[in-house]
């Protein structure tokens, strides 16, 4: 009896080796060593119970506020949220956020993965601290038009240009002017091959990287004057509170009552709610009502952003 035991630890060891040490497949042992896989699988399961092999957890991103985290996964119901550090200079707080959102999209993207990205400083960010890696067959494309009065670097075109590049991935641009206030012409462009591919790509997005505007004078749309002051005035009054990709939304996020959403050349924010991994990235306690708005329309289920605001979010929930 006591060989036989000796002869299981033997067995338990090898497999415990070949799985852990070498990171070979259940399926794959079984197959080596001639037995059944749930054989193998029973085996590691007692590896685990005896003692001879122990998993540690390591906090390997930096994720100090993972409770945090968690509570704020629970209460808005999102997939993931990641919190990092804030800095009274804007600009590091925007470099926090960026290196967490390219090391999130290294870790979800695949070789056949359709990204889609919108526009913004933050998201810009993401691009300077991506690791290079080879998925010849990702497509990335943008989600909106181009805006004339805002910095190329910040604008959909230029980061999905970047990302691919990056990636060594195809890049589709979106060449058409954001907003069209002009109906007939914007049904004219809508249809035009191109911005078709793009609509009908965005479809069948896995993963979709968006900034979430807030309705204030720190609005990038604001800020580079896109959008008059007057306007803005407008839209706050009409209980607008953020937009995605250009489309405005109230607290519970409703788009369809606001007419200069029709003006937009982009994509129907209801294909996000379809989207896999729909991440919202953003910071500024400012812009709490505009993260639960997107919340509530369900335009995000994954959260980049940073202390301040997710101790903001706390207190808004």
């Amino acid at each position: 009896m006591k060989k036989r035991l000796l002869e299981n630890d033997r067995l338990m060891l090898k497999v415990c080796n070949l799985h852990y040490n070498q990171g070979i497949s259940q399926s794959q042992i079984a197959q080596q060593l001639g037995i059944s896989r749930p054989t193998v699988a029973k085996l590691l399961q007692r590896a685990l119970d005896v003692g001879m092999v122990t998993i540690t957890v390591n906090d390997l991103s930096g994720r100090k506020y993972y409770r945090l985290e968690q509570e704020l996964e629970e209460k808005f119901g999102l997939n993931e949220v990641f919190i990092v550090e804030s800095d009274k200079e804007e600009k590091i707080t925007k470099e926090n956020i960026g290196r967490c959102a390219a090391k999130l999209l290294g870790r979800l993207i695949k070789n056949d993965s359709i990204v889609g990205v919108s526009l913004g400083y933050t998201l810009s960010e993401m691009t300077n601290h991506l690791e290079s890696a080879f998925f010849p067959n990702a497509i990335f494309i943008p989600l909106v038009g181009g805006l004339g009065a805002i910095p190329q670097e910040i604008q959909g075109n230029s980061i999905s240009e970047r990302l691919a590049k990056n990636f060594d991935a195809r890049n589709l641009p979106f060449y058409t002017p954001a907003r069209i206030v002009n109906k007939s012409l914007r049904d004219e462009l809508t249809s035009e091959k191109t911005i078709q591919e793009v609509f009908g790509l965005a479809k069948k997005m896995d993963i979709a990287l968006v900034g979430i505007g807030g309705v204030n004078e720190n609005s990038t749309l604001q800020q580079t004057g896109y959008l008059d002051r007057q306007t803005h005035e407008k839209l706050k009054d009409e209980g607008i509170c953020g937009d995605i990709c250009m489309q405005f939304f109230d607290i519970h996020g409703n788009t369809d009552r606001y007419k200069i959403n029709e003006e937009i050349l982009t994509i129907d924010l209801d294909i996000l709610k379809d989207t896999e991994y729909s991440i919202g990235v953003c910071f500024g306690p400012y812009k709490t009502d505009s993260i639960i708005g997107a919340i509530a329309g369900k335009y995000i289920n994954t959260l980049i952003t940073d202390l301040d605001t997710a101790q903001a979010l706390l207190e808004k929930a």
